[in-house]
């Protein structure tokens, strides 16, 4: 039995399929990742914790390639925050890894020598995150708050772009074989 094309309509309603699906697999996967391995910073000094999720923020970049993509990768670390005892944070990570993802993307649109591209943007990335969320542990907290929150977000930070460093050029190689973005 052959399926018919009812035309531009269907195409229409089938790409739009397609992105939501991807936005909501993307909050999904963002969130999971966040979760899966989390280990608490209070030793360090600081309120959150270390996880995965700053990886996969990134990694999302390379795959997806879209702008519009942020708001997705920041509610997938938003819906994380809300369901660990870190609640509070959930409106600045929305914000924060949101805008992670777009300093990435930027960073990787305007660098074309392949070892900048594969360097430079998540240790923007990294230094990003660890500055944001010290200035949020100061509005939760308190300036005092700042010094060590920076040194805890900044092992967060760098970890991530240290892990995104060793593992962007398999992710790139993936994402062409995939032909993801065609």
């Amino acid at each position: 039995m052959a399926i018919k094309n009812y035309g531009k309509e269907n195409d229409l309603t089938m790409k739009t399929t397609r992105q939501l699906l991807l936005h909501s697999l993307v909050i999904a996967l963002v969130s999971v990742v966040t979760l899966s391995m989390v280990v608490s910073l209070a030793p360090l000094g600081v309120n959150g914790f270390f996880n995965l999720g700053d990886v996969a923020v990134m990694s999302f970049v390379i795959v997806l390639n879209k702008p519009e993509f942020a708001l997705s990768n920041g509610l997938g670390s938003a819906m994380a925050d809300l369901l660990t005892p870190y609640q509070i944070y959930a409106p600045y990570t929305l914000v924060i890894k949101s805008l992670l993802y777009l300093f990435v993307y930027i960073a990787l649109r305007f660098l074309k020598k392949p070892s900048l591209r594969r360097t430079i943007p998540f240790i923007i990335g990294g230094l990003w995150i660890a500055i944001a969320y010290a200035f949020t542990e100061v509005i939760l907290y308190g300036s005092n708050a700042f010094l060590p929150a920076l040194g805890a977000n900044a092992i967060q930070g760098f970890s991530a772009a240290i892990v995104l460093i060793l593992i962007s050029p398999a992710i790139e190689t993936l994402q062409k074989r995939l032909h993801f973005n065609q």
